[in-house]
């Protein structure tokens, strides 16, 4: 289990987390609302460079998808998992919420990934708690086209949460046309932030064989 993970509270916890202590630094979390089943993220290219590196991440969505989690990580021969299934009394009753610790190791690479997993909580409400006690979230990751809870409110958000990247990942037939490039452009600059990055993965996380990828990242002007 985390040091820092308080089981009194998840808000002292993310707190903690945001801020660190005497002894241990602050985590750069990653936020990522409406996961589902997916947590490619945790080891995904946009997420592991040289700017955006997180390690410690938070999950939610809105429905529970703790078995197909268990499934997948049971059957990728790359993760290891330990989980603890928590109990914070500041979250609502009907929240299922899970602490765990994944160990990636392709034979190359040797990388330990920390999560907490939010299981039926709303976009909203958790939004909420990240507002009400002034969190830092270093990266909002999206993956879906045109989030309006996120994008409408994105700027004033992400001041008040601290955070620097905001991730848009979504997937489509093809890669993003130029008229899609300016619209992200224009939308960076009307939200006060700066197109930093576009990439596409081909054959990456969907069935579909035609199906790509496009990933925006957005950064924060006022860091």
């Amino acid at each position: 289990m985390s040091p820092l993970i308080r089981k009194s509270s998840f808000v002292d916890t993310i707190r903690l987390l945001s801020t660190g202590t005497n002894t241990l630094s602050p985590s750069r979390i990653l936020w990522y609302p409406g996961c589902g089943d997916d947590f490619r993220v945790l080891h995904h290219p946009v997420t592991n460079n040289l700017s955006i590196n997180p390690n410690f991440f938070i999950f939610n969505d809105q429905q529970n998808y703790e078995a197909e989690i268990l499934a997948l990580t049971n059957n990728n021969p790359n993760f290891e998992c330990t989980s603890y299934q928590l109990n914070f009394p500041d979250l609502p009753f009907w929240t299922q919420c899970y602490y765990k610790r994944f160990i990636f190791n392709n034979g190359y690479v040797r990388e330990i990934k920390k999560v907490i997993f939010l299981w039926n909580m709303p976009f909203d409400q958790i939004l909420d708690i990240l507002l009400q006690n002034e969190s830092i979230i270093e990266t909002i990751f999206i993956k879906r086209f045109n989030d309006d809870r996120i994008e409408e409110n994105i700027s004033n958000t992400m001041n008040q949460l601290n955070t620097k990247y905001y991730i848009n990942s979504f997937y489509q037939t093809g890669f993003s046309s130029a008229e899609y490039y300016e619209n992200r452009r224009v939308f960076a600059e009307n939200n006060n932030l700066r197109l930093c990055q576009y990439s596409s993965y081909s054959n990456f996380g969907n069935q579909d064989i035609n199906s790509v990828e496009n990933v925006f990242v957005f950064e924060s002007k006022n860091e």
